[in-house]
């Protein structure tokens, strides 16, 4: 099974971060996909917003496509694993939203 994550803008300073982060990323995309069926692509953009001292806070945006739905979340924090992990917790909670919208109508 191929997973379809993508990558932008990781920062270069958070480099030894980028194996940790994709292994949250697949762990929650496993999880998504019982919502999608068919083709599941995530994709997580990266950005620096604030720099203090020696730390950044990181911005994390994820959307997710598929099943004819295109859902987006972001989450702010000084470590870019939260950060990611944040997003895509939140991302779970709009498509469960979503789904249980559906069931209702």
């Amino acid at each position: 099974m191929e997973r379809r994550i993508t990558l932008s803008h990781f920062p270069k300073t958070h480099e030894e971060f980028r194996e940790p982060v994709m292994k949250i990323l697949e762990r929650n995309y496993d999880k998504l996909e019982q919502f999608f069926p068919g083709e599941l692509t995530i994709a997580v953009h990266f950005k620096e917003a604030r720099k203090e001292g020696h730390r950044e806070l990181v911005e994390a945006r994820a959307r997710a496509t598929g099943a004819g739905h295109t859902i987006t979340s972001h989450h702010s924090d000084w470590s870019i694993e939260l950060a990611a992990k944040h997003a895509m917790r939140n991302l779970e909670t709009e498509i469960k939203k979503i789904k249980e919208k559906g069931k209702k109508s």
